[in-house]
């Protein structure tokens, strides 16, 4: 093969101008790409906990059904006299508790047990065969995968397990207030030396808003604030705990902006839309928080899912938040 022939086969390689010209279109690519992605884990984010909070709706009906009348905001007593909830005052837990066997987590409610003999204490601190707390377990239908104050359904830097959802506190307990004005803070829960001051002992159609209108479980971060401000479902603060006047890892949120004295909420304004980051002063633990990018996803007492827009009023937001109110809910809504 001659000299002329083998250089007209010679490999050509690239030139630095078209190296830059596959490197900028690989970036565009790339920045083109990287939103779509994401909007597809939101979405899918969204998905599951529109479908997270249809199975606590659920299991809220069915524990009326079994009931005829919603769980407490909190059961246990410290005293007959004074007790969170009289009816239910061997079950040391939150609203979360009482539905762990109507969400398919009835061997978790059961390992809470401590006893033998009649009434038998449930105690989220309570340790079965495992040697685990019960406490300690993730329940996944309290798990958003937006939420970043967890790693894998566990409260971050902890051992407990957390809950992306919190109870309205307005409907599963008593208020001294029911109706209010127009722009008006809502009304504060009765005070704790009252008997059932925790344990509303409603039904859903005794809800005179409406159902449909009136918020059940929302969004909260299950850490939020540089305190120990959060949301662990089976938070008790110790064996046999009445609910915290601190903010601690309780799992309800005071729904609206109205002063909470009796669980230690004091918020302003609605509620947060992806603070950021979720140990700073960014995050209020005294409202509830979203992680989704454009909504606060909330229950209603009819079992439904609805996305509220983070430019909803505080009127509208607080006349969701309360079920008997008598207010008409905003064009917002």
């Amino acid at each position: 093969m001659s000299h002329a022939l083998r250089g007209h086969f010679k490999r050509r390689g690239f030139t630095l101008i078209e190296l830059l010209v596959v490197i900028a279109i690989i970036a565009i690519l790339i920045a083109l790409l990287v939103p779509a992605v994401q909007k597809v884990r939101e979405a899918a984010a969204r998905t599951q906990c529109t479908n997270n909070l249809k199975q606590i709706g659920l299991g809220l009906h069915n524990f009326e059904g079994t009931f005829k009348r919603l769980p407490p905001l909190y059961g246990g007593a410290a005293t007959q006299a004074t007790a969170a909830s009289k009816k239910f005052n061997h079950v040391w837990g939150s609203t979360h508790v009482f539905i762990l066997s109507y969400i398919e987590q009835d061997n978790l409610y059961k390992q809470m047990a401590n006893g033998t003999t009649a009434p038998v204490d449930y105690i989220p601190t309570g340790v079965g065969s495992s040697n685990v707390a019960a406490n300690n377990r993730v329940v996944p239908t309290f798990v958003c995968p937006a939420d970043p104050s967890m790693s894998d359904g566990i409260l971050a830097g902890g051992v407990l397990g957390g809950s992306s959802y919190a109870a309205n506190a307005q409907l599963f307990a008593p208020l001294n207030t029911e109706v209010i004005p127009p722009g008006g803070q809502g009304g504060d829960m009765v005070g704790n030396t009252k008997p059932n001051w925790c344990d509303r002992g409603s039904t859903i159609s005794r809800i005179s808003d409406g159902s449909s209108n009136t918020i059940m479980f929302l969004h909260v971060y299950a850490l939020c604030g540089t305190g120990a401000g959060g949301s662990a479902w089976g938070y008790t603060g110790g064996p046999n705990a009445q609910p915290s006047i601190t903010q601690g890892y309780q799992p309800w949120m005071r729904a609206s902006v109205l002063k909470q004295d009796y669980c230690g909420i004091i918020g302003t304004g609605t509620f947060q839309n992806q603070p950021n980051p979720y140990s700073s002063k960014s995050c209020n633990p005294a409202l509830s928080a979203t992680p989704h990018s454009s909504a606060m996803m909330v229950l209603l007492g009819d079992a439904s899912v609805r996305s509220v827009v983070p430019s909803i009023t505080v009127t509208t937001w607080n006349s969701a938040c309360t079920p008997n109110d008598g207010q008409i809910l905003g064009s917002d809504w």
